[in-house]
């Protein structure tokens, strides 16, 4: 499923919820925050320990305006390499986990990507065709490729999935997206449940079922 939160005024998340949303979401995190003296955005990515994020986050400063992915594997490898978010206005074979760009793309969904694979293809030179088709790639990666290559942002528009579309100047949210003080979350199901007792029975109040209570 994967997370995206994304603090559009620079508020740090609080420790727990990011511990909450890794235990649901454990394959690796990305991280992307606006460069206000560069006019930029600077990425880093691949922290596939929660511990290593942390401490890299405790850091960071207050203030500065941020996303941060947390990735559920549903296309390509666990690895740092396709953890969130991709360049946009740069071709990557095979993707950077730090690097500076003007604007990336963060993707919690899935995606057909074969359509895509089969216009990126002959787009490429040989030797980034080679590089490309021996990485096993996720959906999102070659979804940033295709916008990359044919300067085509507004496909965004047409999938049925949740983006955000992150750069200094112009940051674009698609989907339905959960709003909560100082943030925006894509989904909120790493959130712990509260259930009610009525009588024998628990009653779930997100799915409205009911459970024998032992």
């Amino acid at each position: 499923m994967c997370v995206i939160v994304y603090s559009y005024t620079g508020k740090k998340e609080k420790e727990d919820n990011i511990k909450r949303m890794f235990e649901h979401n454990s394959d690796g995190i990305g991280f992307a925050y606006k460069d206000v003296k560069n006019q930029s955005i600077i990425v880093k990515k691949g922290f596939m320990k929660l511990d290593e994020f942390l401490d890299f986050y405790k850091e960071f400063p207050e203030g500065i305006e941020h996303t941060i992915h947390f990735r559920l594997a549903s296309a390509g490898s666990v690895s740092p390499l396709f953890t969130h978010p991709f360049s946009l206005d740069k071709i990557q074979i095979p993707p950077e986990t730090s690097f500076k760009s003007n604007i990336v793309l963060f993707h919690n969904g899935h995606i057909e990507y074969y359509p895509l694979l089969v216009h990126i293809l002959p787009a490429l030179p040989k030797e980034q065709r080679k590089k490309l088709l021996s990485l096993n790639f996720s959906d999102t990666y070659i979804l940033s490729l295709y916008i990359c290559i044919f300067k085509v942002p507004s496909v965004l528009a047409h999938l049925k999935s949740k983006f955000l579309v992150f750069s200094y100047s112009n940051t674009k949210i698609y989907g339905s997206w959960e709003k909560e003080s100082e943030f925006y979350y894509s989904n909120t199901h790493w959130k712990p449940r509260k259930y009610f007792f009525t009588r024998s029975y628990l009653y779930d109040p997100i799915f409205k079922t009911t459970k024998n209570e032992e």
